[in-house]
C-alpha cells in the first residue's frame, strides 16, 4: 500500500495486490516510499486515520459501503441506530474524506471516495480473523 501524507495515510496504486469489494474489485499498491523514522507529521496523520476507523459503528458503515453507495435513511435501518447517530459517523469518514456524499433531493447518499481504506481493512481483517481461528481452536481443544 502506498503512504501518502496529503490524503491521511492510505491512497489506492497503479500495481500490486487486489482489494475484494464484493463485485468490485479495486487495485492496491504495496509500494511503500516512506521515510524511517516516521516524521512527526506522517505520525499525526496515521494516528488521526486510526482514531477515525476506530469505532464498531464507523466499521459496519463502512462495510456496507464498500458493496454500493446508500442513503443516511438505508444504513440507519440496516445497522439498528439512529439517524443522528449515523450520521455524526457519516459526518467523521467525511471529513476524513474515507467516505464522499452525493446529494439527490431530500436525500444524501454516501460512498467510498478513498479504496485504500480497503487495502488497510483487509490486512487487519484477515489478520484478526486468523487469531481468532487459532483461539476458538485452541478452545475446541481444550474442552476434549
Amino acid at each position: 500500500m502506498r503512504i501518502s501524507a496529503a490524503a491521511d495515510v492510505a491512497a489506492p496504486g497503479p500495481a500490486g495486490r487486489w482489494c475484494d469489494r464484493g463485485d468490485v474489485s479495486a487495485k492496491v499498491s504495496n509500494d511503500v516510499n516512506v521515510q524511517h523514522p516516521l516524521p512527526d507529521e506522517l505520525i499525526e496523520l496515521i494516528a488521526r486515520r486510526f482514531r477515525v476507523l476506530a469505532d464498531p459503528t464507523r466499521i459496519k458503515l463502512l462495510d456496507l459501503l464498500r458493496q454500493r453507495e446508500a442513503s443516511v435513511q438505508e444504513l440507519t435501518e440496516t445497522i439498528g441506530s439512529t439517524q443522528q447517530n449515523v450520521s455524526k459517523h457519516l459526518g467523521l469518514l467525511l471529513q476524513a474524506g474515507i467516505v464522499g456524499r452525493r446529494k439527490a433531493g431530500n436525500y444524501a447518499y454516501y460512498s467510498i471516495a478513498e479504496d485504500g481504506v480497503f487495502a488497510l481493512c483487509e490486512d487487519v481483517c484477515g489478520s484478526l480473523a486468523e487469531q481468532l481461528e487459532s483461539l476458538h481452536e485452541v478452545v475446541a481443544a481444550g474442552r476434549r
